[in-house]
């Protein structure tokens, strides 16, 4: 009795040693950073639309995944690279497309319809801003910008199309188009400026920038892989630095 008693115990021991080899904290974490994300935007718009109790609901959501993930990021098993910090939340200005970018919409062309085409494109073509954005699987274990653009218009825009990529040859380098069609009369085009030498890399950075305009004030670049991270700050620097310079000028 003694003997199958131990035997047990062995074999539920060696079950629980499976289980902590099977969980990924990494996977978890990432799952609880884009439910963190969804909570935020659930909270915001409660407190606009003065729903105490969805605030109250969502707020109390935001804790618990804040607690757990806090809990994950001391798991030995865990990357660093993936961990989400906290940015203080900036008043929502309105939106400046940047020049630089390729950022375009239906709505701005109209507005521009003057304008000709090749005023969208780069001026210097012979001086391209080639970038290599690869990144390994150990650095980053979440969705591909192009997978997680896909399925971020499928939840928030699920009556529309996916979005369409274009990859647009630049001499032996590549760009990408994105289209997404929000509705009807809106559809928002982004073409980067900066050029890869691989055409999948285009795509990711392309799907990369139309998540940056679709996602204004929200910290979605911490749930992108490092190196498409990094341009999106990039990109949002250089839009603030865009707006003191015509703040300053508005001022003199």
């Amino acid at each position: 009795l003694y003997a199958e008693q131990q035997r047990i115990e062995e074999e539920n021991e060696s079950l629980e040693n499976s289980e902590e080899e099977k969980f990924d904290p990494n996977e978890r974490y990432l799952h609880l950073a884009e439910k963190l994300v969804e909570m935020k935007e659930l909270a915001k718009s409660s407190k606009e639309e003065k729903n105490k109790q969805g605030q109250k609901m969502a707020q109390e959501k935001i804790r618990r995944f804040q607690q757990e993930m806090a809990t994950l990021e001391d798991h030995s098993l865990f990357n660093p690279n993936i961990k989400v910090t906290d940015q203080p939340s900036e008043k929502k200005k309105n939106p400046v497309f940047l020049e630089t970018d390729g950022a375009l919409s239906l709505k701005t062309l109209e507005k521009s319809q003057n304008l000709p085409p090749e005023e969208q494109k780069v001026k210097k073509k012979d001086h391209q801003d080639v970038r290599n954005f690869d990144y390994t699987a150990r650095s980053w274990t979440g969705k591909s910008p192009k997978q997680f653009l896909i399925d971020w218009v499928r939840k928030h825009y699920s009556k529309s199309p996916n979005p369409s990529f274009e990859k647009v040859p630049s001499g032996r380098y590549w760009k990408c188009r994105v289209r997404v069609i929000k509705s009807a009369d809106d559809t928002l085009v982004v073409c980067p400026t900066i050029v890869t030498e691989d055409s999948m890399q285009a795509q990711h950075l392309a799907a990369t920038l139309a998540l940056y305009h679709l996602t204004k004030g929200q910290s979605v670049h911490q749930l992108l892989p490092p190196t498409y991270r990094d341009v999106w700050l990039e990109w949002n620097d250089a839009e603030k630095k865009k707006e003191e310079e015509n703040n300053q000028q508005q001022d003199e």
